[in-house]
């Protein structure tokens, strides 16, 4: 796993052992002086999923099923496993 910080947010790549390609990806926000984290993305490529890639990458940056977590990208994946988690959509956050 791979990392890059910018600003509040952290991108997390996840490569292929053989090619070296991105196979997955995250980018989270930490709010400063909160426990509130902000997926903004989170994508898995269709071939590697429901192998717990996605829950290891949010993991790796502090992420549980009982963490406070806002999304601001709507996707099937967020819609369901947010309503599930208890995971607010916030759009706006995005642009603080």
């Amino acid at each position: 796993m791979s990392r890059l910080s910018f600003g509040r947010s952290t991108v997390k790549l996840v490569l292929a052992p053989a090619t070296e390609d991105i196979i997955a990806w995250s980018v989270v926000e930490a709010v400063p002086g909160a426990t509130t984290k902000i997926i903004h993305f989170l994508y898995v490529d269709w071939h590697f999923r429901n192998q717990g890639i996605a829950r290891d990458l949010l993991a790796d940056q502090g992420i549980t099923k009982d963490s406070k977590i806002l999304y601001t990208h709507l996707s099937v994946f967020s819609e369901k496993k947010g309503k599930e988690l208890g995971w607010i959509y916030s759009p706006f956050s995005l642009y603080k």
